[in-house]
């Protein structure tokens, strides 16, 4: 009788277990407090391509980045890929964060993509999460592709809110009648 409850407790534990970690603030929040090297490497943005695709300058390198976790509308008709409602939009949202601006890029568990493609989180000199700031403010909807999954929850939760407050891409009603 005294076991009678273990499945209970072991499914309460790591229903605790997901609520405590879906809930907490993510670990590089503020990475300007970290001092690890991995976090020091600045690069400068020279193109925006749209809102989650952009080129950076390095001190030796030069490269395309794909921003983790998000994807935002096409600005034009590019291969299989139409042109998105909001796209442009979005694009002058990124570009006017990171622009000719420093940025600091964090990897994931997969680095590069099928197209050679650096993924990565950015970050501005300050700290602001740029991935972050475009599901918030309705400029990206959640693209979750494990293994890269470290703010899953956390952009989920932001894009439930944009969507809520009407933000950006979620602004205006599509009626397909």
């Amino acid at each position: 009788a005294m076991f009678s409850n273990l499945p209970l407790m072991i499914l309460w534990n790591v229903l605790s277990l997901v609520m405590i970690s879906c809930t907490s603030s993510p670990l590089l929040k503020n990475i300007t407090n970290n001092e690890t090297t991995e976090y020091k490497k600045k690069y400068v943005v020279t193109k925006v391509i749209d809102g989650d695709t952009f080129w950076v300058q390095g001190k030796k390198d030069k490269f395309k980045v794909r921003l983790i976790g998000i994807d935002a509308p096409e600005t034009q008709n590019r291969f299989k890929k139409k042109k998105g409602f909001y796209g442009i939009e979005s694009k002058a949202f990124l570009e006017n964060k990171i622009g000719g601006k420093e940025v600091i890029l964090k990897t994931d568990v997969d680095s590069l993509d099928r197209y050679g493609r650096t993924l990565a989180y950015a970050y501005l000199t300050n700290g602001t999460f740029i991935n972050e700031e475009l599901v918030a403010n309705g400029m990206a909807t959640i693209m979750t592709i494990a293994p890269n999954i470290t703010y899953e929850a956390l952009f989920l939760e932001l894009q439930v809110k944009a969507r809520n407050e009407k933000k950006g891409l979620w602004s205006k009603e599509i009626n397909f009648d």
